[in-house]
C-alpha cells in the first residue's frame, strides 16, 4: 500500500503533462479524466 502512495503523485503528474488536466483526488479513473477533459475544453472559450 504504501508503495501506491509513493507512486500516485509520480502517476497525477504523467497525466498532467500528457493531456493538460490535473487530476486531484485518488484514485484516478478515467472517468475523472473524461470529466476534466471536458471540462477543460469548456474553459478554453472564456
Amino acid at each position: 500500500m504504501t508503495r501506491l502512495i509513493i507512486l500516485a503523485p509520480a502517476i497525477a503528474n504523467a497525466i498532467h503533462d500528457a493531456i493538460g488536466v490535473r487530476i486531484n483526488n485518488l484514485p484516478i479513473t478515467p472517468e475523472k479524466i473524461l470529466r476534466a477533459l471536458r471540462e477543460g475544453e469548456g474553459k478554453k472559450g472564456e
